[in-house]
């Protein structure tokens, strides 16, 4: 690490803002594991912002606890080590959160271009053996659920589970993100759960 400020970016995310971590500068010790990184900003920098995404920020302590709650939340789906978990998102706070909290339970996540499309996505589920699917359903207006339908209709183990994400770039009219769409399609070959809903869960111990 070092004290400057680092991008974490992704080729092609359709126009999202940029992700920026801001690593404190006033602890010399040099964390291996995303909870150690977490735990060391959340103490030495509780208030100093850690990620900004265009108008959203969060500070080290709020983002120790999202993760954590994040963490609980997965476990609860069934998500632990060695399991395998599909990011489909473009920049923002929640690909950071989830790679973090997935990687406190041992998990991986495997990230996907957002450009990409449903045959491509079908090969990379079905050789991770993953059918959990980090997603932003209304994301540029692109029908993420849909090539997911299409993708477990040719493969059904490949889908299991889709997290459902807001719209990183939607903003509500007092300017705060978006929610997704309360109403459910009851017609989805499988299951879906908020991900704002995962993190009402109980902060999971280091």
């Amino acid at each position: 690490m070092t004290d400057e400020a680092m991008t974490l970016a992704r080729d092609a995310t359709h126009g999202a803002a940029t992700v920026r971590a801001a690593v404190p500068s006033d602890d010399s010790s040099d964390p291996t594991t995303w909870n150690a990184l977490l735990q060391r900003n959340a103490r030495s920098s509780p208030d100093a912002t850690a990620l900004i995404d265009g108008e959203r920020s969060v500070s080290h302590a709020e983002l120790l606890e999202r993760v954590r709650r994040l963490s609980t939340g997965f476990a609860e789906q069934g998500i632990g080590r060695g399991d395998v978990v599909a990011v489909w998102l473009p920049n923002c706070i929640e690909w950071v959160e989830t790679a973090a909290a997935l990687a406190s339970l041992g998990a991986t996540a495997l990230g996907i271009n957002t450009k990409l499309r449903s045959f491509d996505v079908r090969r990379l589920l079905e050789r991770a053996e993953c059918d959990t699917v980090v997603s932003s359903p209304a994301f540029k207006g692109i029908d993420f659920l849909g090539m997911l339908r299409e993708i477990h209709s040719s493969d059904p183990d490949s889908v299991r589970l889709v997290v459902e994400v807001a719209d990183p770039t939607a903003r509500a009219a007092d300017g705060t993100p978006a929610t997704t769409d309360p109403a459910r399609d009851s017609s989805l070959p499988f299951s879906t759960v908020d991900y704002d809903d995962l993190l009402t869960a109980p902060p999971r111990d280091p």
